[in-house]
């Protein structure tokens, strides 16, 4: 037998009716439900009459791991354990058998997409009245970037209840990208004409079924007794409102999660989901709380709390509470690259002994600096998208493709590099910015100019005879192209590498290229920021050519910089969602990249929130020591983000946890400095919650199960019995 913490205990001993666990990052949240799983069953419930739904594969297969190790392997088996869209899968294939939906087959590949897509964009090329699509234009429609924007979008629309027009209105598009809404109403007819679907279809067939045919909700209903929800706080109003219709009148529903973590707004998540619409919609819900967290200490929690208690939509009474027996957390605040080499020169010191490190990130531009510098001092890391690789960005790529192709030819002949490298290089010239030719002609063109052994034999190279259905403004345009890498052979441009970089930024007319080819404004303002750091780096570090040439040459094949072994992983807030690590760097605290404000945005009071509930997520993913990095060394205070004063971290560093065990409420009025008054109001209410919460665990609440379980919870929140 062992104990629960008490506020575990109630969550899995919950008997009637809906149930809202709001549940703190590090509470061991999933191990919770398992044994909520395992309690309903010894209650009798059906392992037929209970649904769990996670959040994505993933999580699903780690819960069914945990449920296979707690219960017996033929009664595991037996539950069914789903993501929202293997239960979408289900639907459409039942329907599709009754004869509900037309049959459709799934296709998973990216290619699959593509062809549709691009069908779509010769259909509406070839419509009379254009008015409605704003300034189509078909080369640049069938161009990659603008393929891979109109699949965001029909994302975008298929995870709302808002029809294109609406989506394209609030997802803030540009005007140049208005035949998204038309493409999306063709392209939902060729896919039903050809009788395919895909992934994005397996829940919104059936909402469109559903819509169109309310009297289906009816064969949805009456089949499990109790479901359960994990990242409640995440779910889009398609699941929403799935959830709502098979749950029905009779099914209890239990949603777990943290609305300080909703995130993923850009998928169609909101707070109001788990806030306000859930107790609406499945009145009355009874309220539970996870608030301890057994990933960090006092510190964090302290820090995090002071940070999100700004935030309006929120559970104002809960806290995060760190696990009185949790280690304590450092945190430190530091400024500037030369830090930053101090730190990553210690940690590579120590060898084999360094700590499992995450650098986090508002966007991934910020991020082109640690790899650059992680590059030059050869530590090896992990990233947590191969396509954000510094060298894997198409417009880095296009840079050193120019420098390296004119400085090849300076020192001796083209023909000393490879055929395919060079065709490489060529396809990286012709692609950022774009110049909206599609793949298939790049890759014609790049195969005859892969053949010039010189240079100067670019200005007879017949882009006609090449491309010969290319216009004639798309055969000037490649030409041009072609050009500036002629052009750069003069000794003074590559000398310098600063020099050449703004030189070849100025005649790409790189900047307002790519904001322009953004498909929204965020998208358009990250390129920019990606080309200003890197020039801004090249310039600091005033390296020759011949130097930055051989480091991307050398560093082309990103496997060695994927080794399973490093301990330093660089990802993005978004991505780092269900994660830990021993030391987290907060890089890039300046007002303006954290929060992300746009020009000339002035952030309403929702954006800032969503903002700073990504900043309490990053925080929260450290276990032993936080580090807040401001990466300009000449900022002043107004320029360093509003999140790291909010978040107290001066009084956070002086707290220790004996303070929290023995500092009674009336002791808080006279903390000296660094203790301020609104620090003093977040350390009251933190020592009023944890004196609250232990006070309930004097009495615990036993669970029996078999011993040879116990192993499932970890010992941070259980005590084993003999």
């Amino acid at each position: 037998m062992y104990k629960l913490t008490a506020e575990q205990a109630a969550v899995v001993k919950h008997t009637q009716g809906h149930a809202r666990v709001s549940a703190v990052a590090g509470s061991g949240k999933t191990s919770t439900l398992v044994e909520r799983v395992a309690y309903l069953l010894d209650q009798g419930v059906l392992a037929r009459r209970l649904l769990v739904v996670m959040y994505n594969r993933s999580a699903r297969e780690d819960f069914q791991q945990r449920l296979s190790r707690r219960l017996p392997a033929n009664l595991a088996a037996t539950l069914d354990v789903r993501t929202f869209h293997s239960f979408g899968w289900r639907l459409c294939h039942q329907w599709q058998r009754r004869g509900i939906l037309a049959s459709r087959q799934l296709q998973t590949q990216t290619w699959q997409w593509e062809k549709i897509a691009k069908q779509c964009m010769h259909v509406l090329a070839g419509q009379v009245n254009k008015s409605d699509l704003g300034d189509f234009n078909i080369e640049k429609a069938l161009e990659d970037s603008h393929l891979q924007a109109f699949q965001s979008f029909c994302d975008h629309v298929k995870s709302g209840l808002e029809d294109a027009s609406q989506t394209f209105t609030t997802g803030k598009y540009q005007q140049e990208y208005l035949y998204f809404i038309k493409g999306f109403d063709v392209f939902e007819k060729l896919c039903a004409q050809q009788g395919v679907m895909f992934f994005n279809d397996l829940l919104y067939r059936p909402l469109q079924a559903l819509i169109k045919n309310p009297q289906l909700a009816k064969a949805l209903q009456g089949f499990v007794d109790y479901i359960i929800v994990d990242e409640y706080q995440d779910v889009n109003p398609v699941q929403e409102y799935l959830l709502e219709i098979v749950a029905g009148e009779s099914a209890q529903l239990m949603v777990v999660g943290d609305i300080d973590q909703c995130i993923y707004e850009w998928r169609g998540a909101r707070p109001d989901y788990m806030l306000k619409h859930f107790e609406t919609r499945f009145h009355p819900v009874t309220d539970y709380q996870l608030s301890y967290s057994f990933r960090f200490g006092p510190q964090i929690a302290f820090a995090a709390n002071a940070c999100i208690r700004h935030n309006q939509a929120r559970l104002h009474n809960q806290l995060s509470i760190a696990y009185p027996e949790s280690q304590d957390t450092k945190i430190d605040t530091k400024v500037g690259i030369s830090q930053l080499i101090d730190m990553l020169d210690t940690w590579r010191s120590q060898a084999n002994n360094a700590p499992e490190i995450g650098i986090l990130v508002r966007h991934w531009s910020l991020s082109l600096t640690v790899q650059l510098v992680l590059l030059q001092m050869k530590i090896p890391f992990k990233i947590g998208r191969q396509d954000k690789f510094v060298f894997n960005l198409p417009s880095i790529q296009t840079l050193f493709s120019y420098m390296y192709l004119a400085y090849q030819d300076k020192i001796s002949s083209l023909e000393q590099i490879p055929e395919e490298k060079r065709e490489n290089y060529f396809y990286a010239i012709l692609s950022a910015p774009s110049l909206y030719l599609r793949r298939e002609q790049k890759k014609v063109l790049v195969k005859a100019l892969a053949q010039i052994k010189d240079l100067k034999d670019l200005k007879k190279t017949s882009i006609k005879e090449v491309l010969p259905t290319a216009s004639v403004t798309m055969q000037k345009k490649i030409q041009e192209r072609l050009n500036i890498l002629h052009r750069l052979l003069t000794p003074a441009r590559l000398k310098s590498t600063a020099r050449l970089v703004k030189h070849l930024l100025k005649v790409l007319d790189a900047h307002a290229q790519l904001e322009k080819q953004a498909s929204q404004e965020e998208d358009a303002l990250e390129a920019v920021r990606l080309l200003e750091t890197f020039e801004s780096y090249i310039k600091q570090q005033d390296a020759p050519l011949d130097v930055w040439l051989a480091r991307w040459h050398n560093q082309e094949d990103t496997n060695q910089w994927q080794m399973h072994r490093a301990s330093i992983e660089i990802s993005s807030v978004h991505g780092a969602k269900g994660r830990e690590w021993h030391t987290v760097i907060l890089w890039g605290l300046q007002e303006g990249d954290f929060p992300c404000i746009l020009r000339h945005q002035i952030l309403e009071a929702r954006e800032l929130e969503a903002e700073r509930r990504l900043f309490y997520v990053a925080m929260t993913r450290a276990k032993r020591h936080l580090i807040l990095f401001i990466p300009n060394e000449k900022s002043d205070s107004s320029c360093v983000s509003r999140f790291v004063k909010e978040a107290c971290w001066q009084q956070a560093q002086v707290l220790k946890k004996e303070d929290i065990q023995t500092k009674t409420l009336n002791q808080v009025a006279f903390l000296p400095a660094p203790w301020n008054q609104e620090s003093r109001q977040v350390l009251q209410a933190y020592l009023d919650k944890f004196n609250q919460i232990s006070l309930k665990e004097i009495a615990g609440n036993p669970i029996k199960k078999p011993a040879d379980h116990a192993e499932i919870i970890p010992q941070a929140f259980c005590t084993i019995e003999q």
